[in-house]
């Protein structure tokens, strides 16, 4: 089997996989994020004890080969070469800096400026351009700057590579032009691989201590998001990936490329056509967020959405921006609010507000999907939390299309267990490999009846942002 890991933002994930999308020995960690003010930074040690715990609790004779992704653009500086000594990794380097951080926002306009269209300040060129000019000492003792997958990769099999999932999406990473322009030591910065390729076998010295075979093939994978659009059973054009996390991402399957700065464009992972991104960054952060505010613990997820069914009709609005937003607006300067607060709003109005306010999010992006010509017949949305209904049937409402529910532990575990099984040739390619998954689904249809009510408060939406927007953060 493909032993499948995902370093995601809020959640740590790993599981055994067959090749008919069969999870064994599922495990999940939530991942302490270090906050404050503009840093948002992991202990990068505790990859590594996942890596370890793991290989300590499963069958590890059923491991054919390893594929890892992780959230991007989220990095740290290795100092040294990693070791495996007596059960242990021997590691001496930085925290991982996540994608949410903001200290490179100064950067954004000069790496901008270099490409000729929008670089985010939390891309690396300006995250690591603020390192170099404002923390010294780490961006001298850096070896490589690599991403969270890299870094474990790095630790199998002590090679140094950054794994590259779509040409196109080069630009937010960087080349030998911008490491030359913007003055920057081309050696802390490893080469690239090609997802899906073989990086190398495993490292004797941790094959001998877990009893692994020798000839465990580490796969490129890379990032997450891209796994979860394989996962999404996404095999035809107009078909929408909504890839919901810690953040959202908004994936379309298109013919041909175009350049917008509001979103990403890059190569589908189906050949021949291209994937047209939308993210935006707060939808499970909100959701945790208000969940704590109301003291709700966080296993009952659920409870949000049963104090959502009872809301009352009203016209309160949320605006999600709790950290900034990218697609289609790219204001890390965006902040939350709530509006048309009454003395009679209840847990279960503010419960309803902030789960609309993610999908007006996302309805805006998809609305700017369709004003660009594109058409969209359905979106796919592939998850855990399958028992939702309330809340795919308002989403299928709000947004007026269909929804295709797929039922999984993990959709980037599953999408990368179909690139394990694609790269070792039991496939060969996605296409085969998805239509041998055996999936579960279900399907949810606009109810008609409240259009006009919901496209009410989205223009309500649309226009408290364009009203506020210089106000933010002042």
């Amino acid at each position: 089997m493909i032993l499948t890991i995902d370093f995601g933002t809020t959640n740590l994930k790993a599981a055994l996989i067959d090749k008919k999308g069969h999870f064994f020995n599922f495990l999940s960690k939530k991942v302490p994020t270090q906050v404050n003010n503009k840093i948002y930074e992991v202990d990068s040690k505790l990859y590594l004890d996942f890596i370890l715990e793991y290989l300590t609790t499963c069958n590890s004779k059923d491991i054919e080969a390893i594929a890892i992704s992780s959230n991007g653009p989220s990095f740290l500086s290795v100092y040294s070469e990693i070791s495996f000594n007596n059960g242990n990794f021997d590691f001496n380097g930085s925290n991982t800096r996540l994608w949410m951080d903001k200290r490179g926002e100064k950067y954004s306009k000069p790496v901008s400026d270099f490409y000729g269209s929008y670089i985010d300040g939390s891309f690396f060129l300006p995250s690591i351009l603020n390192i170099r000019d404002n923390e010294k000492s780490n961006y001298k003792n850096t070896k490589y700057f690599l991403t969270i997958d890299a870094f474990i990769n790095y630790a199998l099999t002590k090679k140094a590579l950054i794994v590259n999932n779509a040409d196109l999406l080069m630009k937010y990473y960087w080349n030998e032009d911008s490491l030359n322009y913007f003055n920057l030591e081309q050696d802390k910065f490893p080469k690239f691989i090609n997802s899906g390729e073989i990086i190398g076998k495993i490292d004797k010295s941790i094959a001998n201590y877990f009893n692994l075979s020798e000839d465990i093939k580490i796969i490129a994978g890379g990032s997450d998001f891209y796994f979860s659009i394989i996962g999404s059973n996404i095999s035809k054009k107009n078909v929408l990936a909504d890839i919901n996390g810690t953040s959202e991402g908004l994936n379309l399957c298109i013919e041909k490329p175009i350049k917008d700065d509001r979103f990403l464009c890059y190569e589908h992972p189906l050949k021949n056509h291209y994937n047209l991104s939308g993210v935006i960054s707060n939808s499970g952060i909100s959701i945790n967020w208000i969940r704590k505010i109301l003291n709700i613990k966080s296993d009952e997820f659920n409870k949000i959405y049963e104090l959502a069914k009872e809301a009352k009709p009203n016209n309160l609005i949320f605006l999600p921006y709790l950290t900034g937003e990218r697609a289609p607006i790219w204001n890390p300067e965006a902040t939350g609010q709530f509006f048309n607060l009454t003395i009679d709003t209840r847990a279960e109005e503010l419960s309803k507000a902030v789960i609309e306010g993610n999908i007006f999010a996302f309805k805006s992006v998809l609305n700017c999907f369709e004003e660009l010509g594109f058409i969209i017949d359905e979106v796919h949305t592939t998850t855990s939390r399958y028992n939702l209904d309330f809340y795919y049937q308002l989403k299928s409402n709000i947004i007026n299309k269909k929804l295709v529910i797929y039922k999984t532990q993990s959709a980037e575990l599953l999408g990368l267990s179909i690139l394990g099984y694609t790269s070792i040739k039991v496939y060969n390619d996605y296409y085969q490999a998805t239509n041998n998954i055996e999936f579960e689904s279900k399907e949810f249809y606009p109810q008609k009846k409240d259009q006009d009510y919901f496209d009410k408060k989205f223009n309500l939406f649309n226009e408290l942002y364009a009203k506020t927007k210089s106000l933010m953060s002042k």
